[in-house]
């Protein structure tokens, strides 16, 4: 019998360090929604931190429908993040070209999370932005903090991969983000393909979501079950 709840300690504690990155939307997809899915209303959540209220502010010359972004969460123990992929690219050429939108989100923790919000970041991947000639791609975020994050490929300023900013612990993050591309010359050439925005929490979640942790606790007390039904020799 001991040796029984050794093993059952063992294989949920082994649940809880696999699940520590359970992402879920409400658009049918496992991890991945579209930007006007998140538009009309759906939702993408990654443990116990949920991004909604998705909303467009503006428009500006928008080259790539909100239908050809796709974002998908993603976690780890002390973060929660979602990607942006913009298939086609957004992407201009020659000058005076200015291409890009503007939209609203909140990330926000369950209320009975034990968890605070203690920062956010932006980044991309390599090849996520290029420009050639005189022209610059960014993402930005201004958010309800009151800081800001910026990343961009610029033929001037060269390149910033990473932008983070730490803050007191919250339970709700609001950020507006600005995706754009710009070109100043006839030979100018940008594109986005993707980001990333992410939230920083302060512990990790000690709490095994549901779908983990209820076959480990059946499959328990059907052994328990049948331990006591055994008769001793």
């Amino acid at each position: 019998m001991r040796k029984f709840a050794g093993i059952l300690a063992g294989l949920t504690l082994l649940a809880a360090t696999s699940a520590s990155a359970a992402v879920s939307t409400t658009c049918g997809d496992p991890d991945t929604c579209t930007l006007d899915q998140l538009f009309g209303g759906d939702s993408i959540t990654v443990d116990d931190v949920t991004f909604d209220s998705f909303a467009l502010t503006d428009s500006l010359g928008l080259a790539v429908a909100p239908a050809n972004v796709s974002v998908t969460g993603g976690g780890s123990a002390t973060e929660a993040w979602i990607d942006f992929a913009f298939d086609p690219s957004l992407s201009i050429q020659g000058d005076s070209d200015f291409y890009g939108f503007l939209f609203s989100l909140i990330a926000s923790l369950d209320p009975l999370s034990s968890r605070n919000i203690i920062g956010a970041s932006l980044s991309f991947n390599d090849g996520a932005f290029s420009i050639s000639g005189d022209a610059t791609a960014e993402a930005a975020a201004a958010l309800g903090t009151g800081d800001f994050l910026d990343i961009y490929s610029d033929s001037l300023l060269g390149d910033e991969p990473l932008s983070a900013a730490t803050f007191a612990a919250i339970a709700s993050l609001a950020a507006d983000l600005q995706i754009n591309v710009l070109g100043y010359e006839p030979g100018a050439l940008a594109t986005v393909s993707g980001f990333r925005f992410l939230v920083t929490l302060d512990e990790e979640s000690p709490v095994i979501p549901l779908p983990a942790a209820a076959p480990i606790f059946l499959a328990g007390l059907g052994a328990l079950g049948a331990l006591r039904r055994r008769k001793p020799r």
